[in-house]
């Protein structure tokens, strides 16, 4: 079962996500910012970080930039999550380090379908 770390600053979209990713068998741990997203990734076996970009302090573009240089973590998938879905937008996200990028809103279904497929390419 993966362990999937989801990193948002908005309660409402934490939780509905949380609860549909939980239903379809994934253990989900959450983070309110991006300290907390970069202290949990580093310290618990995750196999897939999920990263608003939009949060108040370390936001998602840095978060996944200090995660994809650090030894502990740059192997792991990240996938970026929001509303700034600009062409330059989604470039520095994967400039960043993010494998895929999906635009908010989105329904948890579509979250869903992009983890599984990042998870199934991860392996390959």
């Amino acid at each position: 079962m993966p362990l999937v770390l989801l990193v948002d600053d908005a309660p409402t979209d934490t939780s509905l996500y949380r609860e549909h990713l939980v239903a379809a068998g994934f253990r989900v741990l959450t983070a309110t910012n991006g300290m907390e997203g970069l202290a949990l990734a580093r310290s618990m076996a995750v196999d897939l970080v999920v990263l608003d970009l939009e949060m108040p302090g370390i936001d998602g573009w840095e978060a996944a930039g200090l995660l994809s240089r650090d030894e502990r973590t740059r192997s792991l998938p990240i996938l970026a999550l929001s509303g700034h879905c600009e062409t330059e937008d989604v470039m520095r996200a994967i400039a960043a380090g993010c494998a895929r990028f999906v635009p908010k809103p989105c329904l948890a279904s579509e979250l869903e379908r992009a983890i599984r497929w990042t998870l199934e390419l991860s392996v390959r």
